[in-house]
C-alpha cells in the first residue's frame, strides 16, 4: 500500500457515503421506535402487564445492543494480546463500537427508573417478597436475597460501577490506539498492549456480574456458573460477525480495503467464527447437562420455561442455525474464501444471537395475555434502538481511516509505505 488514506477510509474520493448511511440508520431507527410504540399501546389495551411488557422488550433490545461496545472491548483486548490478523483488519469497526458505550448508558435510564416501579419493572425483586409466594420459608429466603443483593439501589450502584470501569478501559484503549495510528508512538503502543491483558479480564469478570444482574436476576431462584460464559461468548460472536460483515461490505466496493483482504485473513475470520460457534454450543450443552443431571427444583424451571409454550421451537431453531448450519458451512475452505457467503453467515449469526437474548429474557416470565405480540415488540425495539445506535456508530467510524495503517505491519507479509 503506497498512498495516504483519506479520512473516509479509502485512498480516493470514492469512499462510503456516510451521510446517506446515517440517514438510513435514523429512518430505520425512527420506524422501529414508532412500531414499538404502536405495539406497546396495543399490548397495553389487551390486559394487565402491558407496562411491564414494554420494559421487558426494552430490556431485551438494550441488552442485545450492549453486546456491541462490551464485546468489541473484549475482542480488542484479545487482538492486542494475540496480534491476530482478523483483529487488525477489523480494528476500526471494533473501536467505533466501543465508543457507543455512552449511548447505552443514556438508554439505561428508563430501566433504572423502572426498577423502582413494581408494575413496570421486568425484575421480580422489585416486588415485595410476600407478593411472590405464600410459603413462609420461601418469603424469608427471598427477603434475605433481596436485602443482600437483588434490590433497586444495589442494582443501580453496580450498573454505574460497570459502566465506569468499562468506560475507563474503552477510553484508554481508544486514546492510545489513536496515538499509535497518528504518530506510531512506541510508548502508547506498549501502554495499550499492557492494558490489554487486564482489559480481557475485566471483560470476563465484569460480564460475570453484569450477566447476573441484567439477565439471571429475572429468575427468582435460578443461578448458573455457566450462564455468564454463554453471555460472554454471545457478545464476542455477535461483535465478530458484525465486524466481518461490515468489513466485507466495504471491501466489496473499495479497492484499498480489498487489497488487504488476502485469503489467509478470510480463513482466519471464518475459523474464529467457527471456534466461537463451537464454544457457544459447548457452553450451552454443559449448562443443560449439569442442570439435567442435578435435577434441582431451583434450577430445572429455567429449561422447563424454555422448552414449553412455543419456546421449544425457538430452542430447536437456535440448535440448527446457531450451531449445526454455521458449523457445517464454516468447515469448508471455499465458503470462508467467498466474501458474500462468509458475510451471509455472519449476518445470519447476528440475527440468531439476537434471538438468543430474546430467549434468555422473555421466557423468564409467563405471557398469559397478548399472545405472541411480545416477540414483535422485542424486535421492533431492537430495530429502533439499533437505528439510533447505528447512526452514532457510523458517526464514530467515519472519523478515522478504515484501515489502521500503523498496524498493517502486524499482518503476515504486511508492510506500510507512504
Amino acid at each position: 500500500m503506497t498512498s495516504e488514506l483519506a479520512p473516509n477510509g479509502t485512498n480516493g474520493t470514492n469512499g462510503p457515503d456516510w451521510a446517506q448511511m446515517q440517514r438510513r440508520a435514523l429512518i430505520v431507527g425512527v420506524a422501529g421506535l414508532v412500531l414499538f410504540t404502536i405495539l406497546s399501546l396495543i399490548r397495553l389495551g389487551m390486559g394487565d402487564g402491558g407496562v411491564r411488557q414494554f420494559f421487558t422488550s426494552y430490556l431485551t433490545a438494550w441488552t442485545f445492543w450492549l453486546s456491541f461496545p462490551i464485546g468489541c472491548m473484549g475482542l480488542l483486548g484479545i487482538q492486542n494480546v494475540t496480534g491476530a490478523s482478523w483483529g487488525v483488519l477489523l480494528r476500526r469497526p471494533f473501536e467505533a463500537c466501543t465508543r457507543t458505550l455512552p449511548l447505552l448508558a443514556v438508554l439505561f435510564l428508563p430501566l433504572a427508573i423502572s426498577v423502582f416501579i413494581e408494575s413496570a419493572s421486568p425484575y421480580p425483586w422489585s416486588t415485595a417478597p410476600e407478593k411472590l409466594s405464600d410459603v413462609t420459608a420461601e418469603v424469608e429466603e427471598l427477603t434475605h436475597k433481596f436485602n443482600d443483593w437483588s434490590n433497586p439501589p444495589g442494582y443501580l450502584v453496580r450498573m454505574v460501577l460497570y459502566f465506569a470501569i468499562w468506560g475507563v478501559f474503552i477510553f484508554l484503549t481508544n486514546k492510545w490506539g489513536q496515538m499509535v495510528e497518528q504518530t506510531n508512538d512506541p510508548k502508547a503502543r506498549r501502554s495499550m498492549e499492557n492494558l490489554s491483558g487486564p482489559m480481557v479480564m475485566v471483560f470476563a469478570l465484569g460480564n460475570m456480574f453484569a450477566a447476573t444482574d441484567i439477565v439471571m436476576s429475572m429468575e427468582l431462584h435460578f443461578s448458573s456458573t455457566m450462564f455468564p460464559l454463554i453471555y460472554c461468548i454471545n457478545q464476542l460472536l455477535t461483535c465478530l460477525c458484525f465486524g466481518i460483515a461490515l468489513f466485507l461490505t466495504f471491501a466489496a466496493n473499495q479497492p484499498s480495503l480489498k487489497a488487504q483482504l488476502r485469503p489467509k485473513f478470510q480463513i482466519d475470520m471464518g475459523s474464529f467464527m467457527l471456534a466461537l460457534t463451537l464454544v457457544w454450543c459447548y457452553m450451552n450443552f454443559s449448562q443443560y447437562m449439569l442442570i439435567w443431571i442435578g435435577n434441582l427444583p431451583e434450577e430445572i424451571p429455567y429449561y422447563l420455561k424454555r422448552t414449553n409454550g412455543g419456546w421449544e421451537y425457538v430452542a430447536y431453531f437456535m440448535c440448527i442455525f446457531h450451531f449445526v448450519v454455521p458449523f457445517l458451512l464454516l468447515l469448508f475452505r471455499d465458503v470462508k474464501l467467498h466474501p458474500k457467503r462468509l458475510r451471509a453467515i455472519a449476518i445470519g449469526l447476528i440475527v440468531v444471537c439476537s434471538l438468543d437474548v430474546v430467549w434468555w429474557i422473555e421466557a423468564a416470565n409467563p405471557h398469559k395475555d397478548g399472545g405472541p405480540i411480545y416477540l414483535f415488540m422485542d424486535y421492533a425495539a431492537i430495530v429502533g434502538i439499533g437505528g439510533i445506535w447505528g447512526w452514532l456508530f457510523l458517526n464514530q467510524l467515519k472519523k478515522h481511516p478504515l484501515l489502521p495503517t500503523n498496524y498493517l505491519a502486524q499482518l503476515p507479509g504486511g508492510h506500510h509505505g507512504h
